[in-house]
């Protein structure tokens, strides 16, 4: 199943960069259309190289070997504030809204996988509302843990399909007639990631009013100040 599944999501990028790197080559093309198939490219290589990081990422944890957690101080406010700042400049339809504590909120953590685990989430709040609205990305110390939302007012997520969203190649059927891009991978990567960390991550959606995701970070994994 996984050698099927892997094979037809990267044939579909492959087929798109192998036709317009041969149009390219065949013919004589206008400066328009040339940069326009070059972009095209670009983005399908783009896309090429996160599926084959996630399913190297897939591997590991099937494997039963997972990651290699670096853990250290870690301040996850910085984290959500950096990736927002990246977002902001590739979107002109969303708007951003942060809220972040304004003192440091540092966790013993692998940095870089906290990293990957909101810069997933962003993306998809981003796809999963293609019309655009308000990104929403909070951190807040509960009593469980440090929780940290990240909120989209965009098409939602079907009941039936909420159950599964976190399962490896589970894609919401709404995301398929949609055509929104992706491998149904990331949030399966996401949600190793945050029980790694002695963590649990939810989420909770309306059709036509949008999805919460959030993760809480157990006060466990909090360094004492």
């Amino acid at each position: 199943e996984f050698l099927s599944t892997a094979a037809h999501e990267l044939r579909t990028p492959l087929t798109s960069i192998l036709g317009f790197s041969e149009i390219l080559l065949d013919r004589k093309l206008d400066e328009e259309r040339r940069n326009r198939f070059l972009k095209i490219i670009n983005e399908e290589s783009v896309g090429l190289s996160s599926l084959i990081n996630d399913l190297l990422d897939l591997s590991r944890i099937e494997s039963g070997k997972g990651f290699k957690m670096i853990k250290a101080l870690t301040d996850i406010g910085n984290i959500v504030l950096e990736n927002v700042d990246i977002f902001e400049h590739q979107t002109d339809k969303h708007t951003f809204k942060v809220n972040v504590p304004d003192d440091p909120v540092k966790i013993e953590a692998d940095k870089d996988k906290i990293n990957q685990v909101i810069e997933n989430l962003i993306s998809n709040a981003l796809k999963f509302s293609p019309k655009g609205g308000e990104i929403t990305v909070s951190i807040k110390e509960t009593k469980d843990g440090i929780r940290v939302n990240v909120s989209d007012n965009g098409m939602g997520i079907p009941e039936k399909d909420l159950s599964h969203i976190f399962e490896k190649f589970y894609r919401a059927e709404n995301a398929s007639s949609e055509a929104i891009g992706g491998t149904g991978l990331g949030l399966a990567i996401v949600k190793y990631i945050i029980e790694s960390h002695g963590g649990i991550i939810s989420a909770e959606s309306r059709i036509g009013k949008g999805s919460i995701f959030s993760f809480v970070l157990p006060y466990l994994q909090r360094l004492k100040r």
